[in-house]
């Protein structure tokens, strides 16, 4: 038998055949050793890039808001610097002059709690007998002019008199759109012109 088992052994290193039951298992361990680090490999590489992923579109999100909160800036400006000039060229108040909701006498005093100087140019003008009123205006999404009921995205507030002869207008664009930066000031403009005798 050991003459068969050593013919075998010949035969099988000829054909590199293992011979036994210990060459089986050391095969077995060299076939599945690489595998355990291949997976380990790729479930790093997989979760690199899904991190990657993430902060990718942690920023374009960001972004996206920083690139609408400079739009909304830009148009409150020009919309206040708008009114402005409508003021000025004595054109009629044509805007309502009633509040959509007592929470935005909360926003004004958080407006007025952010600049003490404009906080007290606008006290001097509500206290003065020239005192003509607050008014308001709404605009949707796009920045179209649209009525309170409509659901606006933005409130503008414009309280207007004369103080020492001189016409005041103090002109207030913020968010008005439900969520948690309603009746975040956008602009402030106030103007002074010579009242007509």
């Amino acid at each position: 038998s050991s003459d068969v088992c050593s013919s075998d052994l010949r035969a099988a290193e000829a054909w590199n055949f293992p011979c036994g039951a210990e060459d089986l298992r050391r095969m077995n361990r060299k076939s599945g050793s690489g595998s355990g680090p291949f997976l380990m490999e790729m479930l790093v590489v997989v979760g690199f890039f899904i991190i990657c992923a993430s902060i990718c579109v942690l920023v374009f999100v960001k972004a996206d808001n920083i690139s609408k909160d400079a739009r909304d800036i830009n148009q409150a400006v020009l919309k206040a610097q708008s009114l402005a000039e409508e003021l000025k060229a004595g054109q009629s108040l044509r805007w309502p002059e009633m509040l959509a909701d007592r929470n935005i006498w909360e926003h004004l005093a958080d407006a007025d709690g952010e600049n003490r100087e404009q906080a007290e140019w606008n006290q001097e003008l509500i206290q003065s007998e020239g005192y003509v009123g607050i008014h308001t205006m709404y605009w949707n999404n796009s920045w179209e002019e649209t009525e309170p009921d409509n659901e606006p995205s933005f409130l503008g507030i414009i309280y207007t008199g004369t103080v020492d002869k001189m016409k005041r207008a103090d002109i207030l664009i913020m968010r008005y759109a439900r969520g948690s930066d309603k009746g975040k000031l956008l602009y402030r403009l106030q103007t002074e012109t010579y009242a007509q005798p």
